[in-house]
């Protein structure tokens, strides 16, 4: 199984600094241009399904890439949720600095606390049944036929959207020298990343690619090629 994990785009309060955490602030147009950028990039791919957290700014993310991809309409998953800095939400960098300069913000959501999220989402994502859309010019002995073939088996090709904060806790779970560096690591808005769950493990095929360096990195279509 393989699961490309995405960034939401930019919103007016990610492109000023402000921590975001569970305020639900929407794209805004760059935000969605990144989004459209990025379904052209992973257009081909054997896509199957699309899951998001259900704050806007990833459900609408989430919405752009199925309108692109053709996809089902995205399954909003609780567990995807960005994490909760506490009274750090709202707060720019520099004000962040300001009023806790050990980066200690009281209220927020604990390491532990999201990477149980993460691994209750990999582990709901990785064992649900495929949601057939309904196909123009399908029998319904076709479409009987698919819906309990998928019963059996889950999607092998899934996205899923979601936040920077969530995405660390991801990649400190599964990427062993992660933790050492995290903190010089910018997660881009918009940025895609791929990995293969085997036994509930992740290896990562790429991480943090713009939709320019999936265009210009040579590597994505034929692994999509390879996948047919």
């Amino acid at each position: 199984m393989y699961i490309g994990f995405i960034r939401h785009g930019e919103t007016d309060w990610s492109r000023v600094g402000k921590l975001q955490g569970r305020e639900d602030i929407p794209l805004n147009e760059h935000g969605r241009q990144q989004i459209h950028d990025l379904a052209q990039a992973l257009q081909g791919g054997p896509w199957q399904s699309l899951y998001c957290s259900p704050l806007g700014r990833t459900r609408e993310s989430a919405d752009i890439l199925a309108a692109e991809l053709q996809l089902p309409r995205p399954q909003s998953l609780d567990a995807l949720v960005e994490r909760d800095f506490g009274q750090a939400s709202g707060l720019t960098t520099q004000e962040r600095q300001q009023h806790f300069p050990d980066l200690i913000y009281p209220q927020m959501e604990s390491n532990a606390a999201v990477q149980d999220r993460v691994r209750l989402a990999i582990h709901t994502i990785s064992r649900q049944p495929l949601c057939w859309p309904a196909a123009e010019g399908r029998s319904e002995t076709e479409d009987s036929s698919q819906r309990a073939e998928a019963e059996v088996c889950p999607p092998r090709y899934i996205l899923v959207v979601t936040h920077g904060g969530w995405l660390h806790e991801l990649s400190n779970l599964y990427d062993p020298g992660y933790a050492q560096q995290w903190r010089q690591v910018r997660l881009k808005l918009a940025g895609f990343s791929l990995a293969e769950l085997t036994e509930d493990q992740l290896n990562f095929l790429c991480f943090n690619q713009s939709a320019a360096e999936l265009n210009d990195g040579g590597w994505f279509q034929p692994w999509v090629r390879a996948q047919a």
